[in-house]
């Protein structure tokens, strides 16, 4: 019959997938998932493992150092200020550990730790990529070996030991915050080196100027060739690198005590900037508060000048007064009515002297501030009500007792600020500052990073996550066939049978992988009774009843692509049926990649290739197997044309005679998604199976199959369950593929 005179089935007859997938999660399906794919979730974790304790073994370790201040509590430095300080209810005179943690990470201190110590110019030794900064840092040279490693693979390489110290690096703008290049030529020649051209060439200890460039190498220790990656770094740039690593936070609430931490990876180095960092801030700590004092003693020196006049003035008058009068007599209220005024006046004075003071410092809303305004209202309150009592004595007393008390005030507060500036003088040579370094940087002597425990358990878990996701994702973009009843719904095909998984079976299928070596048999490895052989007992059952009714005998079984096992099903259903005494022919009808003759140990040629070609009758290349009555006719060989071969008269015209010989005759067809092959010859079988691989055929494929058949006029009677795991709960798992080729589908000849 021609393949080309088949009938099309209206788009109707074509198999109607009803089965609606639930949206339900089914956590047992979905840990029978998980544990099917077990070896690739423990791949996956053992990978991100691995990779997780290289990073940790190689990365650079990372020491610590930790330092602690004491901030006091401010004190006004000016004298005449203590008791106003005491009264302050906000703390204004107190700037607190908040603030002094600002000024630690100031530019104005850390500036100063980058140029005392030369953190602007950057200096790393070139190391070969992945291990070689590993084996740098692990160089402990002994008492008898060089302090320099000899070279391994490039002498362009640091390998342990290697070291470069810059005193002085300049270089044009455009250069800032640029990677340079240190090369050692000499003894103690080196050339730097930008975009691979030298820009300056000198000896060890000599300062070297060209233009903008200028460099100054105190130490360079290394074999000739050893390079070094050198930068000069903007201030903001190393401010700010310097910050990545500080940590400045108070110890406790409101107690005082600042904790500062630097990382390194230099222990020496972390120890020293730490040290540096303390020692700046306190230095600045003390010149700020002795500046005060200096301002003070500059505010009281203006004034005293003034005051000195206000003095000699007031004395002249006075004089001058007494010469004119002649001796005036102070009886004793007169007496007390000049000390209270002078003490007043005294008071104002120093009102006068704090509130200078004060509005440099607070608004006039301040709390402060107000009261010493109260204060100075009510005692030029007194004052009024002293000189209206003084109004009333006799003129010539009332001149009196002014021009004496200008003498007093001038004098006393004259003689106050002159005790005040000494006083200030002496805290301005004894300040001690508000900060208090309790402890000095000490650095552990174990590095805080990496923390090789956490990451490795780190990887450990990203990995198993990655493993499970990657399993997940794959259940999720392919569905693979797990559920039997799945399988029936989608389809609208029945199962004829399930063929269980058989690992002894597998291992020795993995071991048998050259071309030449012979495929194990079922009845080999397991016992008669064995549930798989009993599985094809019931398939045999199945195909006899399917082909009852028909007049053709022949039976194809194919599958939708490589790698399902559809050869394992025909050899094995074979075997079965010829030990029920049918006399039952195989036939390899996969001319392109057939393989039955290796379960029985038969070369591939001379085959079906031969007798389609008309070389031989098909009865000559029969080969009868074993005791029972099973036949083989092999492949053949490898044919440029197999579709225009099995499309020939003389195909059709051996399984016509096939069935008049036989009981049952099977062909073992190539898969349908791959060839038209299957087309082919399951339009001339009176019967066609599909094999489904459990864990490998998708729920897709087997309904594109089906399509493709039925479009053809092909009915599929059932299907066929191949490699169920029946050690889940829905049979899931995922077998080997044997591919035919690089690709799914694509199916060639072999040569």
């Amino acid at each position: 019959m021609s393949v080309m005179n088949q009938q099309v089935l209206p788009e109707a007859a074509l198999p109607q997938p009803p089965y609606q997938e639930n949206d339900e999660i089914d956590l047992r399906e979905l840990f029978a998932a998980l544990a099917a794919r077990k070896w690739t979730i423990f791949s996956l974790t053992a990978l991100v493992l691995l990779l997780s304790a290289a990073y940790a073994i190689f990365a650079t370790p990372i020491y610590s150092s930790d330092a602690l201040v004491q901030v006091e509590k401010k004190k006004p430095s000016l004298p005449l200020f203590d008791q106003l300080a005491a009264m302050d209810p906000s703390g204004a005179f107190d700037t607190g550990a908040e603030a002094e943690i600002e000024i630690i990470k100031s530019r104005f201190v850390l500036g100063k730790v980058v140029d005392s110590l030369g953190l602007d110019i950057q200096v790393q030794p070139k190391t070969f990529p992945l291990i070689g900064r590993y084996v740098f840092r692990t160089y402990r040279p002994e008492a008898d070996e060089p302090p320099v490693r000899d070279p391994w693979l490039s002498s362009r390489w640091a390998w342990g030991g290697e070291k470069a110290q810059l005193s002085l690096l300049n270089v044009p703008d455009d250069w800032v915050d640029q990677n340079l290049l240190l090369r050692k030529t000499g003894a103690d020649s080196f050339e730097l080196l930008a975009d691979d051209e030298p820009v300056i060439q000198g000896r060890v200890g000599e300062f070297i100027q060209q233009g903008p460039w200028a460099i100054k190498v105190e130490q360079l220790l290394g074999h000739d060739g050893v390079r070094f990656a050198v930068s000069k770094l903007s201030p903001y740039q190393a401010i700010s690198n310097l910050l990545d690593q500080l940590t400045v936070k108070e110890r406790g609430k409101k107690t005082g005590v600042i904790e500062l931490s630097y990382l390194d990876p230099d222990a020496a180095r972390a120890r020293a900037i730490l040290n540096e960092i303390t020692q700046v801030y306190y230095d600045q700590n003390v010149r700020r508060l002795s500046q005060e004092a200096a301002n003070s003693i500059a505010f009281i020196k203006t004034r005293l000048p003034e005051l000195r006049r206000q003095l000699t003035e007031a004395e002249v008058a006075l004089n001058r007064f007494r010469q004119q009068q002649g001796t005036v007599a102070i009886d004793e209220e007169t007496k007390a009515v000049i000390e209270r005024l002078t003490e007043v006046e005294r008071k104002l004075q120093d009102i006068g002297l704090k509130e200078a003071e004060f509005s440099k410092r607070f608004r006039t809303d301040y709390p402060i501030y107000r009261a010493l305004i109260e204060q100075k209202d009510k005692l030029q309150a007194e004052r009024a009500a002293i000189e209206k009592q003084i109004k009333k004595f006799p003129d010539r007393q009332q001149e009196l007792i002014r021009l004496t008390r200008d003498v007093q005030i001038a004098n006393d507060v004259y003689t106050q600020l002159l005790a005040k500036q000494q006083e200030l003088e002496v805290v301005q040579a004894s300040t001690v500052g508000t900060v208090r370094i309790l402890d000095q940087a000490i650095t552990n002597p174990k590095p805080v990073k990496p923390k090789k425990p956490l990451i490795v358990a780190i990887g450990g878990m990203l990995g198993l996550m990655l493993g499970v996701g990657v399993v997940l994702v794959q259940r999720m973009l392919r569905q693979e066939i797990h559920n039997v009843a799945q399988l029936e719904e989608t389809t609208g095909r029945p199962v004829y049978a399930t063929i269980p998984e058989v690992p002894a079976l597998v291992k020795q299928m993995r071991r048998s992988r050259s071309k030449e070596e012979k495929l194990p048999l079922l009845t080999e490895v397991v016992a008669n009774d064995d549930p798989a052989l009993e599985s094809f007992r019931s398939l045999r059952t199945a195909v006899h009843f399917a082909l009852l009714d028909d007049a053709r005998p022949v039976l194809a079984v194919t599958g939708p692509a490589p790698g399902v096992g559809k050869s394992f099903v025909s050899v094995h259903l074979g075997l079965v049926a010829a030990q029920g005494e049918a006399k039952v022919l195989l036939i390899d009808a996969d001319m392109r990649k057939g393989h039955i003759e290796r379960y029985f140990g038969l070369s591939r040629s001379p085959g079906l290739s031969e007798v389609l070609a008309g070389d031989l009758p098909w009865r000559d290349a029969l080969h009868r197997l074993g005791p029972n009555d099973l036949h083989l006719l092999t492949a053949g060989r490898y044919p440029p044309n197999p579709a225009e071969l099995l499309m020939h008269p003389r195909f059709q015209a051996l399984l016509d005679e096939a069935r008049e010989t036989f009981d049952l005759v099977i062909v073992d067809t190539p898969p349908v998604l791959a060839v038209t092959d299957a087309v082919i010859i399951t339009h001339l079988a009176g019967a066609t199976l599909l094999v489904c691989r459990a864990g490998v055929t998708e729920y897709g494929e087997a309904t594109a199959a089906l399509a493709r058949l039925a479009q053809n006029g092909v009915n599929v009677k059932g299907l066929i369950v191949n490699a169920l795991d029946t050690r889940s709960r829905y049979g899931y798992r995922y077998g080997n593929r044997y591919y035919y080729s690089a690709s799914r589908y694509r199916y060639q000849a072999s040569a």
